[in-house]
C-alpha cells in the first residue's frame, strides 16, 4: 500500500483500472501462502482466481486498495484464514435452517448454509446474488464451492 500513497503523493491522483495495478503482490502472497496444506480451501482459495474474478469489478479497490483490507479481515475470519469453504456442520444441517419461506423462496431439497469465501446463507441472500452474477443459488447452492470463480464474483453484493 506504500507504494499506491506514494503514488499518490507524486502524481497528484491516479486512476486505477483493476485490483492487481493496486495492491502489493507480497500483500496477497502472504495470505494465500498462509492457508494450511491440509485444508480444504488451499486448492480452492488462489490469488489467481480471486484476481480473475475481481476483474469484473473494477471499482472493487480502485481507491488503493482501501476496501482490500476489510473484505480479506472477513474473508479470513469467516474461512479460518481460507481454510473452510462451507461452514463447519452445514451439510448435517436441516433443509430449513438458513430459510426465510415466508418473505422469499426456498427450495425444500436444498439447504443455505455458509458456502464460499464471504460464507453466503440464508436463502434471500442467493436472490441478490442470482441478479448480481446469474446464478440460480436457490436451486442450486451448492454451486457457491464447486467453481472457485464463481464464489469470488459476490463481492458487490456480499461485502462492503
Amino acid at each position: 500500500m506504500l507504494k499506491c500513497l506514494l503514488t499518490i503523493f507524486v502524481v497528484g491522483s491516479v486512476t486505477i483500472t483493476t485490483i492487481a495495478d493496486n495492491v502489493i503482490d507480497e500483500f496477497l502472497c502472504e495470505i494465500f501462502n498462509q492457508i494450511d496444506p491440509s485444508c480444504e480451501g488451499k486448492n480452492f482459495y488462489t490469488m489467481d482466481a480471486f484476481l480473475q474474478a475481481l476483474s469484473s469489478f473494477p471499482q472493487f479497490g480502485s481507491a488503493c486498495g482501501i476496501d482490500i483490507l476489510p473484505f480479506f479481515a472477513h474473508v479470513i475470519r469467516k474461512t479460518e484464514h481460507l481454510c473452510y469453504i462451507e461452514e463447519i456442520g452445514g451439510p448435517s444441517f436441516p433443509n430449513n435452517q438458513y430459510c426465510d419461506p415466508i418473505n422469499y423462496p426456498c427450495n425444500p431439497d436444498k439447504s443455505y448454509y455458509g458456502r464460499g469465501p464471504l460464507q453466503l446463507t440464508w436463502n434471500y441472500n442467493y436472490i441478490p446474488v442470482r441478479e448480481s452474477i446469474g446464478f440460480d443459488g436457490i436451486n442450486s447452492p451448492k454451486t457457491v464451492v464447486m467453481d472457485p470463480l464463481l464464489s469470488r464474483s459476490r463481492r458487490p453484493y456480499g461485502i462492503g
